[in-house]
């Protein structure tokens, strides 16, 4: 993956049209050719537990970027991960006690079932 973002003392300014800008916490970080699969893999890192859990990311196609937020303060809200059509907690996690039924926070079983959405994600979904 770290070939999958160009960092800008690599390349001239006359390269950035061909790419998508990235950056992270507002800071433009580096250049991508496959937005896309930068989104996927920090999404899929992210729900194996080896990125903290309140990191967003999301794109934007019209202003071709990637934004990573990992900065504090911000509000995210819990949402379950659904997997071909089919929500990956599902009742008996929460009838047996796995998860705590007031939003299914603080539970380390079911990291990789839900995910938190800051105000950047709302206009991308995955």
């Amino acid at each position: 993956m770290l070939r999958e973002i160009f960092f800008l003392i690599d390349y001239y300014p006359s390269y950035c049209s061909k790419y998508s800008l990235v950056f992270l916490n507002g800071v433009l970080i580096g250049l991508t050719n496959d937005p896309g699969r930068i989104v996927r893999t920090i999404r899929a890192v992210r729900r194996h537990g080896l990125l903290n859990e309140f990191v967003s990311v999301s794109t934007n196609a019209a202003q071709r970027s990637v934004f990573l937020a990992s900065d504090g303060g911000r509000l995210c809200r819990p949402y379950i991960i659904v997997s071909n059509g089919v929500p990956r907690v599902n009742q008996e996690h929460i009838e047996v006690g796995i998860i705590p039924t007031y939003l299914f926070l603080n539970s380390n079983i079911i990291k990789s079932k839900r995910i938190y959405w800051g105000i950047e994600d709302e206009h991308c979904s995955g």
